[in-house]
């Protein structure tokens, strides 16, 4: 999250930067051993995972490790539904490390159950359509050594 704005000489629309990239991104090849179909737009993957097209989605996708900091993420989801933002919604993509219980006691402990939901495990094929359908993506990587750690993911 850049809370205080982008500096625009560091963030620039992409068009701005590079050609229009090939039809197929991935150039023919595969990405985790399958072929992956590139949605058109963020709207045509909101159809096809039955989200509204005019709601605003932040995501994640991944394991539920303690370095993911997802409970961040709802504590965040808390404030800004204070602040007057109730219809962001939060989905939550993936499961393990043994977190969910907890990640969920504490949605119900905010009274979050209507704008985060964890959608668990989801077939590696489909992951692009809900990326896409976000509005944001959520990273965040705390508490790690980048001595032995590579944190390479979105």
């Amino acid at each position: 999250m850049i809370s205080n704005g982008a500096n625009i000489k560091l963030f620039r629309p992409l068009e701005k930067l590079a050609p229009s990239p090939p039809s197929s991104p991935l150039g023919g090849e595969e990405i985790g051993g399958g072929n992956f179909e590139i949605p058109d737009n963020e709207i045509e993957c909101q159809k096809k995972l039955g989200l509204d097209e005019n709601g605003f989605y932040i995501g994640f996708v991944g394991y539920f490790a303690p370095w993911q900091g997802l409970e961040i993420l709802i504590d965040a989801a808390d404030l800004v539904k204070k602040r007057g933002y109730p219809d962001i919604k939060y989905l939550i993509v993936g499961d393990g490390g043994g977190l969910k219980k907890s990640l969920q006691t504490r949605v119900e402990k905010y009274n979050l159950k209507q704008e985060i939901s964890f959608l668990g495990h989801i077939k590696h094929q489909d992951i692009v359509h809900y990326i896409n359908a976000f509005d944001v993506c959520y990273l965040c990587k705390k508490g790690l050594s980048y001595q032995s750690f590579s944190p390479l993911k979105l």
